[in-house]
């Protein structure tokens, strides 16, 4: 989302982006969604492909698909809200809330988590590197399990920049603990239910039955085409679904908060890490970045599919 608005023409939006996404616009390729906004008006909105190969189901704004590791925004504004009502603090140990992990002799706070400078390595490689493939199904419980396994931190608390989606896992944890909801409950009182984004949730797993949601697709060895799944069951470090048309919502509220203010959408952009004395490109959930289009802030995702 660049910070800056530019003056966008539909038309010309549309005929910049349509080379881009010809490849992927057709009845026999998995697709697209894409919205540009202006001023926090929408001036393009368009569905580009299927959303199921195997069902001829083309998509739309509609659709309800992953959002990966986009729905670490949705978990650092939960705990930033949390923190303003005095229910935990940044700079909690994060042994406080969930005293089985290890204790490293040095101490890791939330800030360290959410701002991904804790030194934990990241969950999916250590589950790789252990012999359970990501695609393969495991549980939630096993998944702390691991993190709770780590013998060492891969450096200081707070000396270094690692993105762990370890971080995100307690993060979610430490979520559930102190509000006494589930991770789903909490993001329909704080965010999706305020704000109207009713097709967006916490899907942990592939095997959930969700009206109008699009398949994965993957490459197979020959080029065409393959159904893939997930198997790690997932929480706030990338579990999330979401359409078009609700992240459109979630897009105009980073701009011009109806829910949460300007400072928490400042903190989630700076999180006043610095690295080296260089500052760090990630703030909580969200990661700034220089491109064409200026100063910019906000993060990407990948999950299977």
């Amino acid at each position: 989302m660049p910070r800056a608005s530019l003056t966008l023409d539909p038309a010309t939006v549309a005929a910049r982006i349509a080379p881009h996404v010809a490849a992927w616009n057709s009845q026999t390729s998995p697709g697209m969604l894409i919205a540009v906004l202006s001023g926090g008006e929408v001036v393009h909105e368009a569905a580009y492909g299927m959303a199921d190969l195997a069902n001829g189901i083309p998509l739309s704004s509609r659709s309800v698909v992953r959002i990966a590791s986009q729905s670490k925004q949705f978990t650092t504004w939960l705990l930033l809200a949390l923190e303003r009502e005095g229910r935990l603090s940044l700079q909690d140990d994060v042994r406080t809330h969930l005293p089985w992990l290890p204790d490293y002799g040095r101490t890791i706070t939330l800030h360290h988590l959410a701002s991904n400078t804790s030194g934990l390595r990241d969950i999916l490689e250590m589950m790789t590197i252990g012999g359970v493939p990501i695609l393969a199904p495991s549980s939630r419980q096993y998944a702390c399990d691991v993190v709770g396994r780590q013998s060492e931190l891969n450096f200081e608390p707070g000396y270094d920049l690692l993105y762990s989606n370890s971080n995100f896992l307690l993060l979610s944890e430490i979520l559930e603990k102190v509000s006494g909801l589930s991770f789903n409950d909490l993001l329909k009182e704080r965010i999706t239910g305020p704000l109207g984004m009713h097709d967006t949730a916490l899907m942990p797993r592939d095997d959930v039955i969700l009206p109008r949601l699009a398949g994965h697709h993957r490459r197979g060895p020959d080029g065409a085409w393959l159904k893939a799944a997930w198997g790690i069951a997932i929480g706030g470090e990338g579990g999330m679904v979401s359409t078009l048309h609700d992240m459109i919502i979630w897009q105009q509220n980073l701009r011009q908060p109806k829910i949460g203010d300007a400072r928490m959408i400042a903190r989630m952009e700076d999180a006043g890490v610095t690295i080296n004395g260089v500052p760090s490109p990630y703030g909580y959930g969200l990661v700034r970045d220089n491109g064409d289009l200026g100063e910019a802030a906000g993060h990407g995702g990948w999950i299977a599919g």
